[in-house]
């Protein structure tokens, strides 16, 4: 936990490694959005929101306005209802920057281990933020979270979707870079 750590609202570099991840809710539990700088060897969190009763609409309008001024190269989201379908099929979101994630049982334990192997490695710089805090501590080692009124494992998720992308592979960037 870095206590300097809020959200920014722009970046500068358009090379810049921004990867994010969105675990999916609207009512009963509210969709958590993590947004992680990739930079010399850290992952640093740059931006976080818990958007309580935003419906869909709202959801992809606000992160689909924070891709250019925050430089995000992806998104991975949670697929396993396909909430976000028909914005694909629109052309609302677009699938070269937005990456769905099936939350098969398989996966899940995959993404968790992956978030422990980095956090082992003192690499990933969180935000203070205390409801994220608990939100991520809610998660038990059977990738189960107690439901409260603040969530269910949101930002647990979230988070092990935005590190998800070192686990597909490589990602092209401007310049013909690649992501590992």
């Amino acid at each position: 936990i870095d206590q300097g750590l809020t959200n920014i609202k722009f970046i500068a570099n358009k090379n810049a490694i921004v990867i994010a991840g969105l675990d999916i809710g609207k009512v009963r539990h509210p969709s958590h959005l993590s947004i992680f700088l990739y930079s010399d060897g850290l992952i640093i969190q740059i931006y976080q929101l818990f958007m309580d009763n935003w419906d869909y609409t709202r959801q992809v309008d606000h992160i689909n306005n924070l891709l250019e001024p925050l430089k995000i190269k992806r998104i991975y989201y949670d697929d396993t209802r396909s909430e976000f379908e028909s914005f694909a099929e629109q052309g609302i979101i677009y699938r070269g920057i937005w990456k769905p994630v099936k939350f098969t049982h398989t996966e899940k334990f995959k993404l968790s281990a992956n978030f422990s192997k980095i956090v082992s490695n003192g690499v990933l710089r969180l935000q203070n933020n205390q409801r994220m805090i608990r939100s991520i501590l809610s998660v038990n080692n059977n990738l189960d979270a107690l439901s409260t009124t603040e969530g269910h494992g949101d930002a647990f998720w979230s988070i092990c979707m935005a590190l998800n992308h070192r686990i597909l592979g490589p990602i092209a960037v401007a310049g013909g870079h690649k992501i590992e």
